[in-house]
């Protein structure tokens, strides 16, 4: 680039052509050249370095960011021993401040800028503390993440530890509620045969939950195994609703099943989908109303099967729905409902992601709720997927 046509005599600052041309060039100053309205002819490299590209004959004031107008040339020409601290704009948005001074220089001007090298070295030493506490928070963090996922293993495996314990008592009086139930009950009262009743009711809630911390133990632990096997889904189905038969009637819900009878036999763990699909009927069931309907209904898109439960409920809100998937988390209670600690729907989410798929719901107060899952297609290669011959 060649040096401006600098007037090197009169009141001006004066360079010889080597001078001129480190300003020009390597100089770690801002330099420019305007003519006596203020537009720029000339700058130097690093000044374009700053502003990036620069439409030519621009006014010196349009690179600044001075929305009050403070900045005079005419007054920074009548006072050159002045500095005056400029906003430039640069092309990231953000000004960048430095201290210019004007010379006259015959019928042009010279205008040269530099950093406040206190402001640059305060700046660096914020900088320099910030990154240090960064880093310092950074391994707080480290060590916490490490003090919470010893705390987690520890929780993981006292829930394994308790529901384990729990679970021999509870058989013990399950089993002896029903021995009691069978060989007395000629001889029993209605109203103790009904405390018996609640006595077998109550055990099997407490066995459902103790299973349920057996199985978030077994999950959060890493620990989830899903053995597949060729199965077929309408079999599944029918395995869940004999599940919670006793549920259905005791609620008077009535579950209707409606399964594409062209699906092909799939590669799944049938005992953990039947687990899953057990949760939802048995949840689709709880806030049905008394002569409701269940519907299961079960079909293919595309590469996968997609199950839906619908049930007649109240329905849930948005709120509901964006939590309903974490563990220990329940919507609204249906009365009379089974005891339960929350766990439900988040194990049968784990179960289905193992799988490969997905959960999810979809529900409207006062118009019942609808959760779906879906399973890939993985036909196994054996006989199970052809029909019987006649």
């Amino acid at each position: 680039m060649n040096p401006p046509s600098l007037q090197t005599s009169g009141p001006g600052p004066a360079f010889d052509s080597a001078g001129w041309r480190y300003c020009w060039e390597a100089a770690p100053v801002l330099a420019c050249v305007l003519d006596p309205q203020g537009r720029v002819l000339r700058q130097n490299r690093l000044l374009e370095q700053i502003l990036g590209a620069v439409q030519p004959e621009a006014a010196f004031t349009s690179w600044l960011w001075d929305p009050h107008q403070v900045f005079s040339l005419p007054a920074a020409l009548a006072a050159p021993e002045r500095e005056w601290m400029l906003d430039l704009n640069t092309p990231g948005g953000l000004p960048q401040t430095y201290h210019f001074r004007f010379f006259p220089a015959g019928e042009e001007i010279l205008a040269l800028g530099r950093e406040n090298a206190a402001e640059t070295s305060r700046l660096r030493a914020e900088i320099i503390a910030l990154n240090t506490e960064l880093a310092n928070r950074a391994r707080e963090l480290l060590q916490d993440k490490a003090q919470l996922e010893r705390l987690n293993q520890l929780k993981n495996q006292f829930l394994g530890m308790a529901a384990h314990d729990l679970r021999k008592p509870i058989h013990a009086i399950l089993s002896l509620a029903e021995l009691l139930q069978d060989e007395l009950a000629g001889s029993l009262s209605a109203e103790h045969a009904g405390w018996l009743g609640r006595l077998r009711q109550a055990g099997g809630h407490m066995k459902r939950i103790v299973d349920d911390f057996l199985d978030l133990a077994v999950i959060e632990s890493g620990q989830l195994r899903i053995e597949v096997q060729a199965a077929r889904l309408a079999e599944v189905v029918e395995q869940a609703g004999g599940l919670v038969e006793p549920l259905l009637r005791r609620r008077q819900v009535r579950l209707a099943v409606a399964v594409d009878p062209a699906l092909p036999a799939l590669l799944l763990d049938a005992s953990k989908i039947e687990q899953v699909l057990a949760n939802l009927i048995g949840n689709a069931a709880e806030h049905s109303p008394p002569g409701g309907v269940v519907r299961v209904e079960v079909g293919s898109q595309r590469d996968e099967v997609v199950v839906c439960v619908r049930d007649q409920g109240p329905g849930l809100d948005a709120a509901d729905l964006a939590r309903m998937f974490e563990p220990f988390q329940r919507g609204r209670e249906a009365k009379g409902g089974r005891l339960n600690a929350g766990l439900g729907l988040a194990i049968s989410r784990k179960i289905i992601l193992a799988h490969g798929g997905r959960l999810w719901a979809q529900s409207e107060p006062g118009r019942g709720a609808a959760f779906h899952f879906s399973l890939p297609v993985r036909e196994p290669p054996t006989p199970l997927n052809r029909k019987p011959a006649p």
